[in-house]
């Protein structure tokens, strides 16, 4: 098997030699940080993730954002990622922007509240916003605002929630609902999926379910009665 970086990494380290790392410059040092720090994921962790990102993916392609990948490899305290970009300009990009940055906090709460198990659901509530801080921190900042100022905090979580019932809307409608599930049992299957792959699947899942009635009334109300 060839040796990769990592070999190197933990051969100087059994030698002590961490000093020789600075010499390859903070690129290096950077790419080092991030693979050192990950901390072993739950099942039930990286499935949330799944949901998280494949909400963000599901709500990029709606708003005709197109997609170039996505993920749900941790890299340094990145749990997932998902590429895209906006053609629209001003105002426009803006409201864009903030509508997908706010899909992943939207999706894996929903994620949670349906399906969720006790320990997801227990994580979820002790976690809060914190859960997806990357995405109310970006949200904060496209706002003008500074996510750790408590005043200016409180305006961004209003506004995340204003934000999160139009996300919503899209999420259960049914088209958008089921590609969201199929995204996401892909990204766990897979970990990794091109753009390409994940339009096409969130276009067979929308002419699947064109024209159906929302499926949410009767998913929301079944989890009421806990069964």
């Amino acid at each position: 098997m060839p040796l990769t970086p990592l070999h190197y990494i933990a051969k100087f380290r059994r030698r002590g030699l961490g000093a020789p790392l600075a010499q390859f410059g903070p690129g290096w040092r950077r790419w080092c940080s991030e693979r050192s720090v990950m901390p072993r994921r739950t099942r039930a962790e990286i499935e949330a993730t799944a949901y998280h990102e494949a909400g963000h993916t599901v709500v990029a392609h709606f708003l005709g954002r197109p997609i170039q990948s996505l993920t749900i490899r941790q890299r340094g305290n990145r749990a997932g990622h998902v590429k895209s970009y906006s053609k629209r300009t001003g105002d426009e990009r803006l409201v864009e922007t903030l509508m997908v940055r706010s899909a992943g906090i939207e999706a894996e709460a929903l994620f949670v509240w349906l399906w969720g198990s006790a320990e997801q659901i227990e994580a979820a509530e002790r976690r809060g916003l914190r859960g997806a801080s990357d995405d109310a921190r970006e949200i904060a900042r496209l706002l003008g605002k500074d996510w750790d100022k408590k005043a200016e905090r409180r305006e961004v979580i209003q506004e995340i929630a204003d934000i999160g019932r139009r996300v919503r809307r899209v999420l259960t409608a049914p088209g958008s609902f089921c590609a969201w599930q199929a995204v996401a049992a892909e990204l766990l299957k897979r970990r990794t999926l091109r753009g390409e792959e994940a339009r096409s699947i969130i276009e067979q899942a929308f002419e699947t379910h064109r024209g159906l009635p929302s499926v949410m009334p009767g998913v929301l109300a079944k989890r009421r009665r806990g069964s």
